[in-house]
């Protein structure tokens, strides 16, 4: 029995050892977002190993980060009308963005670990804004990881049911050097069992934007498009009236914040209320 139990403890010492190894290397390993100051060195961060070439550019995928040119990176925001009828956004050349691939705990925010992060700099490489990307398999592990931002910074000075099936929610604070929006959701996914039999499953996301503050009107304006009055497509030119387009409009991204857009903010007929959230158990 003596022996038994002296086995035992090994056992659980030994898993107890190797559990805090593990804490302890994605500690370590993890960009710490909530102490990033905006000075961060782009080159060291998005490493040979974590860069995905893949959302830059697959002819290159053989060059090493190192050797890329910064144009390969140069920040465009685009939609299927911006596209489609060629417009260029920014208008004028901003800056670089940097995706991560999808790695376990790449990011880490107090407590919270994401897979994900996208960098936003201006000309110089500096960085302006960072967005990272979390996901939970149990709707109370991402309820209680957003708490973990009511905890921290209080009430949000905005917050919003944006709705689009998805139960989609945004909540913003504004602090002193920077702004914070993080944004709530759940997705569906098919899960396929070994006797080829399937099911769907939802699974929920937490995606945090921090935005360094002296940089906010800059990155508000690269989303801002003023239209032109005339407008070529199909090899003849078109009012913009033509194409039901309003004379200036905001082109969604990662980095605009959901406050900027007046039909949130100023809610006159409580549609976007967050008390209109679904409940998620």
């Amino acid at each position: 029995m003596k022996n038994n139990l002296l086995i035992l403890t090994a056992l659980l010492i030994c898993s107890c050892n190797s559990q805090q190894v593990t804490e302890n290397t994605k500690e370590k390993t993890a960009f710490h977002l909530n102490s990033a100051n905006f000075q961060e060195n782009i080159k060291a961060l998005y490493t040979d190993e974590n860069l995905n070439r893949q959302d830059v550019d697959y002819a290159l995928d053989s060059v090493s980060f190192a050797q890329l040119p910064d144009s390969v990176f140069s920040y465009k925001i685009s939609n299927l009308m911006t596209d489609n009828l060629g417009f260029k956004l920014p208008k004028e050349d901003f800056g670089y963005l940097y995706k991560s691939r999808e790695i376990d705990s790449l990011v880490k925010f107090d407590s919270l670990y994401f897979k994900s992060l996208y960098t936003l700099t201006d000309k110089n490489q500096k960085p302006v804004a960072y967005y990272a990307s979390s996901r939970y398999e149990k709707a109370a592990a991402r309820n209680a990881a957003l708490q973990v931002f009511m905890r921290k910074f209080g009430k949000p000075a905005y917050q919003f049911f944006i709705g689009e099936g998805f139960n989609k929610c945004s909540y913003e604070w504004a602090l002193g050097d920077r702004t914070v929006q993080v944004e709530t959701s759940f997705g569906v996914e098919a899960v396929f069992s070994s006797d080829n039999s399937g099911k769907t499953g939802k699974y929920y996301l937490l995606d945090l934007l921090v935005i360094d503050n002296r940089h906010k009107d800059s990155i508000y304006m690269a989303h801002t498009l003023e239209v032109p009055d005339k407008i070529a497509y199909g090899g003849k030119l078109h009012s913009y009236k033509d194409f039901q387009l309003e004379k200036t409009l905001k082109v969604r991204d990662e980095f605009l914040l959901n406050s900027t857009f007046d039909a949130y903010t100023k809610n006159e007929f409580g549609m976007y209320d967050i008390s209109r959230a679904e409940t998620e158990e």
